[in-house]
C-alpha cells in the first residue's frame, strides 16, 4: 500500500491483480517535506482498527525505514519497504470517458452478487444481474444514463463494494474489457477501480 504525505492532501492507495483502490484525506495539519511510503498491507490490518478508534492520528517518517503513527496515548510502528509501486495516476488518467455513469444502491447491489461469474445489464434506469451460469439473480433501480452489459467475477465486484462508504454507490463504465470505476457517491475522494471478466470465456 502506498501512503503519500503532502501538505494538502493525504492519499492512500492500495492494489491487487484486480483492484485499485485510492482514498484521499484532507490533513490537519503537516510539517516537513512531502513523501511518500509503500508499506506492507497485511500490517495495515491491525493497525487500521487500532487506528478507528482514535479521534486523531499522526503520522511520522523516520530515516531509519520506519513510519510512527501515534494517537494521544500510544505509538505503534510501521515498517517502510524498499520497493516500487504501480504509477496509479497514470492508469487513473488513461482511463476512457464512461459511457455508462449510474448511482446504486451499494448494499443491495451487493446482496445480488452470489455465485462465481455475474453479468450486469444496465438498461433504461434499471440494473439486473445474472449469474453467467445459472440465469437471473435479481434487479434494482439506478439513477444516470447509458446502457451496458458487463461482467465480473462476483467476489472481486464484492471485495470493491464492501469497502465503498456510504450506501449509494456511483459506477462508471467505458467499455466491457477495460476497468470499471466505483466511486462512493457522497464520498467521490474513494475510487475503486475493479477490472471486469470477459462473458464468452
Amino acid at each position: 500500500m502506498l501512503i503519500e504525505l503532502g501538505e494538502d492532501e493525504v492519499t492512500l492507495v492500495a492494489s491487487d491483480r484486480y483492484r485499485l483502490s485510492v482514498r484521499k484525506l484532507q490533513p490537519l495539519s503537516f510539517r516537513g517535506h512531502p513523501r511518500s511510503l509503500l508499506v506492507n498491507a497485511v500490517e495495515l490490518v491491525d493497525l487500521g482498527r487500532w487506528a478507528a478508534a482514535a479521534e486523531r492520528i499522526t503520522v511520522e517518517s523516520n530515516p531509519n525505514g520506519t513510519a510512527l503513527l501515534r494517537t494521544e496515548d500510544a505509538t505503534r510502528e510501521l515498517r517502510v519497504v524498499e520497493d516500487e509501486f504501480p504509477a496509479y495516476q497514470v492508469m487513473l488518467d488513461d482511463l476512457p470517458a464512461p459511457v455508462c455513469r449510474v448511482v446504486v444502491d451499494r448494499l443491495r447491489l451487493l446482496e445480488l452478487l452470489t455465485g462465481g461469474m455475474v453479468a450486469l445489464d444496465i438498461k433504461s434506469g434499471k440494473l439486473t444481474v445474472s449469474e453467467v451460469a445459472a440465469g437471473e439473480i435479481g434487479s434494482l433501480e439506478v439513477v444516470g444514463a447509458g446502457d451496458v452489459r458487463i461482467g465480473f467475477t462476483a467476489a472481486v465486484l464484492a471485495a470493491a463494494l464492501s469497502v465503498s462508504v456510504g450506501p449509494d454507490v456511483l459506477l462508471e463504465i467505458s467499455e466491457p474489457a477495460r476497468p470499471v470505476t466505483v466511486r462512493s457517491a457522497d464520498q467521490g475522494t474513494f475510487t475503486t477501480l475493479v477490472m471486469p471478466a470477459r462473458l464468452d470465456g
